[in-house]
């Protein structure tokens, strides 16, 4: 049991960096444009 629920924390981890990853490219090119 604790098992799983490992996996899923740290699915959810994965899941969170990604997206943060994906805002960070956007913020990027955002400011890129901009200037």
């Amino acid at each position: 049991d604790l098992k799983s629920s490992e996996s899923i924390s740290s699915e959810l981890v994965f899941s969170v960096l990604e997206r943060s990853e994906l805002v960070l490219s956007e913020l990027e090119i955002f400011s890129l444009q901009k200037s």
